[in-house]
């Protein structure tokens, strides 16, 4: 399947041993930390048959639960959630202050500029924040934590536009918008049962007689499926939207012991993107992270930052969890 530009957007996060995308487990930490900020310990969060749970109960469980951990080098880690949340923290910091020590700190201007182009770019993602109680400083931090990466990754990395240009003449198929189709399903289990769905047809709606006659999870929606790319769907059903048109029925498809009919609600044609100057600076970011990464061990950077760091832990459990961490005994090298 082929990427728009949008998928580009390097958004990085702070993660041991790789650079992510923002994804759902960034948000969800964007509003868990904003849900943390004004905790009270006696606030109600769940009753079972009356009896209550508390903030104060619910947060220190949340923070030592057994049997959780992360991936380190391949392999599994039990540690508790308190410790996972600090390593997270204290890497962050470190990471602000190894960009300011390199002089690639990101200027408020440039943090404003990238909370404008998100809010752009993405403003659903930025609403779901805000409905969740995330303020626009805690936005702007993580904003200021993936510049910071972004500009540690590409110091002394330039990229020209007749090197942009010569990427995108070499790599036009890469930069297309795929062929989409939003389809309508029935779904039945039983094949003396499309007989009765094609007589339904011929005088109701394909939404109305999904509800009615579909045994899909789907006809509590009317059998609304959402817009994929054609080359994304299984080869049967690629067939059948190929020839056929917006507006038509497919043949009974028959697909592990079901018979499914779909609805052509809407084709797209495929469409070569323009080199503009939104695809010219995506592909330039990504042309910098690429030479970037070959030009710069971040990663080292920050480890050895990390481990002349002066950490101080209140916890004394915590404490020895991040020595041992340093040391190389906690989920090998730090």
């Amino acid at each position: 399947m082929r990427q728009s530009p949008n998928a580009l957007r390097p958004y990085i996060l702070p993660v041991k041993n790789t650079m992510k995308t923002l994804s759902t487990a960034a948000i969800l930490g964007l509003i868990c930390a904003a849900g943390a900020q004004n905790i009270d310990s006696a606030a109600l969060v769940a009753t079972v048959n009356g009896d209550k749970i508390l903030n104060g109960e619910y947060y220190t469980r949340m923070a030592f639960l057994d049997d959780v951990g992360t991936l380190n080098n391949n392999r599994f880690v039990e540690a508790p959630p308190a410790f996972l949340t600090l390593e997270r923290l204290i890497n962050e910091r470190l990471i602000m202050q190894l960009a300011k020590e390199k002089g690639v700190a990101p200027t408020q201007a440039e943090i404003q500029a990238e909370m404008t182009a998100r809010k752009t770019d993405n403003p659903e993602t930025l609403q779901r924040l805000k409905d969740f109680g995330v303020s626009d400083a805690t936005i702007l931090s993580q904003i200021a934590l993936d510049l910071a990466q972004f500009n540690l990754v590409t110091m002394g990395v330039t990229i020209t536009d007749a090197q942009i240009d010569n990427h995108y003449k070499l790599n036009k198929g890469v930069y297309v918008t795929p062929a989409m189709v939003k389809l309508r399903v029935i779904v039945v289990d039983k094949a003396e049962d499309e007989a009765k769905v094609d007589t339904a047809l011929k005088t109701k709606s394909f939404g109305d007689v999904a509800k009615e006659l579909s045994t899909d999870i789907t006809k509590y929606a009317g059998g609304d499926l959402p817009e994929v790319a054609i080359s994304a769907s299984p080869k049967s059903i690629q067939d059948q939207v190929n020839k056929l048109n917006s507006g038509d029925k497919t043949p009974w498809i028959e697909s592990e012991g079901s018979f499914m009919k779909y609805l052509i609600e809407k084709k797209t044609e495929s469409k070569q993107l323009p080199l503009d100057d939104n695809l010219r600076k995506e592909i330039r970011r990504r042309m910098m992270l690429i030479a970037g990464q070959q030009k710069n061990d971040v990663q080292k950077m920050i480890s050895d930052k990390r481990k002349s760091a002066k950490v101080t832990i209140s916890a004394p459990g915590l404490q020895k969890l991040w020595d041992l961490y340093i040391k190389g005994q906690l989920g090998g090298k730090a």
